[in-house]
């Protein structure tokens, strides 16, 4: 295991908070060049509002529970009961970033990534936006958000693989992409696992994923499915951020992880409270439970206290 998914394991089961509380990447190249000449601004809780989004999905089994109400929940952050400020239903909009690891480690699976992705884009409603970035040998922006399915089709059938895998580069700029979209929002990945040229570290995106209110989705498989250590700092990844992650022994099985993620996203619901306590950079636990309910609640395990960053 390379020391990259060394750190990456260690970073995201530990949680260790004197990493996390580092801001080294305020400035730089890399910076600019995701999100334009002045580097990036962050409302990770908005200083106008203090609020914490949080996006909550329940279970019963392998059923998604539907028809939920404010009233069916009860939030808290760091044990303390918190009054809940809004509510938005399962039939909400939702703001998808759509990741495809178009690297050359890809090249056998990239038809049928293909025509997964289509069908997936072919799933939304026609409130629902999302943005497909490709990332190989460069990150690349293939549509900004829109509801518009045949132009989201059209660039998803139009990637080839080729080049390194920038793996870590891309969720970060995908987190960015959705910073200023409203209503619920998630991120859907698919990748081999493999990085071999982020400029970012593994460090910065289990910072920048603790201070977001976006659920990841991943989808890993050909060589993510050999590197147990990595396999671990996937899923781990994914739960903090309230998301899932599919390890898949062929591609063939892309199909049925993009309609499971479908399925998640139209059955999740967003809520969230106001601060009550200064915003003090420090890491938060979320819990949400049910009222009256023995489903599983999956949400973000917490996030980093702090307005920008």
């Amino acid at each position: 295991m390379g020391p990259k998914l060394q750190r990456l394991f260690a970073l995201v089961l530990a949680g260790l908070p004197m990493i996390f509380a580092e801001t080294p990447y305020q400035s730089g190249p890399i910076w600019r060049s995701i999100k334009g000449n002045q580097g990036p601004k962050v409302e990770v809780i908005r200083s106008s509002t203090n609020l914490v989004d949080i996006f909550v999905t329940v279970k019963e089994g392998n059923r998604f529970v539907n028809g939920l109400t404010l009233d069916s929940f009860e939030v808290y952050e760091d044990g303390v009961a918190q009054r809940v400020a809004f509510f938005e239903a399962e039939d909400s909009p939702v703001s998808v970033a759509i990741l495809l690891d178009t690297s050359a480690s890809m090249q056998k699976a990239i038809g049928i990534l293909q025509t997964a992705a289509v069908k997936f884009v072919e799933g939304l409603t026609d409130k629902d936006e999302a943005t497909v970035i490709s990332f190989g040998g460069m990150i690349k922006e293939l549509s900004p958000l829109t509801r518009n399915k045949e132009r989201l089709s059209s660039v998803i059938r139009q990637t080839y693989a080729e080049g390194d895998t920038l793996l870590y580069d891309a969720i970060t700029r995908a987190i960015f992409k959705l910073e200023g979209a409203s209503g619920r929002r998630a991120i859907v990945l698919i990748t081999d696992g493999a990085d071999t040229a982020s400029q970012l570290s593994v460090e910065s995106v289990v910072r920048v994923s603790g201070r977001m209110a976006v659920p990841l989705f991943i989808v890993g498989e050909g060589d993510a499915l050999k590197e147990v250590q990595l396999r671990k700092s996937l899923e781990a990844l994914a739960a903090r951020t309230g998301g899932q992650a599919f390890f898949l022994k062929e591609a063939q099985q892309l199909p049925r992880a993009f309609s499971e993620i479908s399925a998640n996203l139209k059955a999740s619901y967003r809520t969230g409270y106001y601060l009550r306590t200064p915003i003090d950079g420090k890491w938060h636990k979320i819990s949400v439970t049910l009222k009256g309910s023995k489903g599983k609640v999956i949400t973000r395990q917490g996030y980093y206290a702090k307005a920008k960053y």
